[in-house]
């Protein structure tokens, strides 16, 4: 699994990363790397603007980790300069998590 959006999160010891869904390429999924188990993980992302169907490839995609706030942010945007771009925050926590599946 490759994908150029990626943040590691201390505090949990997960590798977060934005990415095309592995069934459908045109959409986009979140995924967790738990260091310790070795294993990959789909996370369900619920949020209004259906996030998932953003597509997880593109120049318009950002995700950095901010320490001080604990947040992960994701800028997605689509159409160039021109176009919109949405953030998403999301404070992660591996045992919360709702796992979609694992890999």
């Amino acid at each position: 699994m490759a994908a150029r959006e990626g943040v590691y999160i201390p505090g949990e010891d997960v590798f977060l990363i934005y990415a095309p869904a592995r069934k459908n390429k045109s959409q986009s999924a979140v995924w967790a790397y738990k260091v310790d188990e070795d294993a990959w993980y789909r996370v369900n992302i619920h949020s209004g603007d259906e996030i998932e169907s953003l597509g997880g490839s593109g120049q318009n995609r950002a995700m950095v980790y901010d320490p001080k706030h604990d947040l992960v942010l994701l800028v997605v945007g689509s159409g160039g300069d021109d176009g919109k771009a949405s953030v998403y925050a999301l404070r992660y926590r591996h045992e919360r998590a709702r796992v979609a599946s694992s890999r």
